[in-house]
């Protein structure tokens, strides 16, 4: 899980697209932070370095910010000391229910949390 089950129009339409490929549903967040969200930041990268170059890439991809995501707008996800988009404050748990992901009710159990 990441940043939410918020099913707005962009990840629905994730989502249909994977039923329909592999007949079903997917842990969006997952994949689409993964994926898709990982080209978006290499595009604002490369868009913001002006080339390819790897170190100016790289600079680059330190200093974005408004990357729209697949269920989020990520607002300055890296810098020059963090280069991880999220924490462990943006997950939460989640399990089947009837067949349905849904938030496990009352967030991480204390056994769980990652400290």
């Amino acid at each position: 899980a990441g940043r939410g089950l918020n099913m707005n129009e962009r990840t629905t339409a994730f989502k249909n697209k994977v039923i329909k490929k592999f007949g079903e549903e997917p842990a969006v967040a997952t994949s689409a932070q993964l994926g898709y969200d990982t080209i978006m930041f290499i595009k604002a990268a490369v868009e913001g370095a002006g080339s390819t170059d790897r170190v100016a890439v790289r600079d680059a991809l330190e200093n974005i910010d408004n990357v729209q995501g697949a269920d989020i707008l990520y607002k300055k996800p890296f810098s020059k000391k963090d280069h991880e988009a999220i924490t462990v404050n943006d997950l939460f748990l989640v399990h089947w229910v009837n067949g349905k992901i849904e938030k496990y009710p009352g967030g991480i159990p204390e056994e769980l949390e990652i400290r």
